[in-house]
């Protein structure tokens, strides 16, 4: 079983990154689904950044590998895969233009911007009752 690789470019809070990934992950949460799973303890809803991850694996071997480490709680430092915090924006582009998907949803293709804006959405919480 093999993945298929893309050269993707990403240009990240400014810097610019090439590399050759089976996929690439943008999260703001660590939440995966609807399961009661989280991908990475580091991953928080409200630290300002997301996070991205690209998959350079080959084989399902290397995936394996993947799930070990995130298993043992180190998915940061597994084989085949890099993170990289979002500090304010990405662009993520291909030579040619692939889908992409938001929440399991397609919604485009690349090239894809994403930004983070600050204090831009408003939540409404019930009083303490204590």
């Amino acid at each position: 079983m093999g993945f298929e690789p893309v050269w993707f470019h990403i240009e990240l809070d400014g810097h610019q990154h090439h590399i050759n990934a089976a996929e690439i992950a943008l999260f703001n949460t660590s939440q995966i689904g609807v399961i009661d799973e989280n991908l990475d303890a580091d991953v928080k809803l409200d630290d300002g950044i997301l996070d991205l991850y690209t998959i350079r694996s080959k084989t399902l071997w290397d995936i394996l590998r993947i799930i070990t480490f995130r298993l043992i709680g180190k998915p940061r430092i597994a084989p085949h895969l890099h993170y990289w915090p979002v500090n304010d924006q990405v662009t993520i582009s291909t030579n040619r233009s692939i889908d992409f998907q938001a929440d399991g949803d397609l919604q485009g293709q690349t090239p894809v911007t994403f930004r983070i804006t600050k204090q831009t959405l408003s939540v409404i919480v019930p009083r303490n009752r204590h």
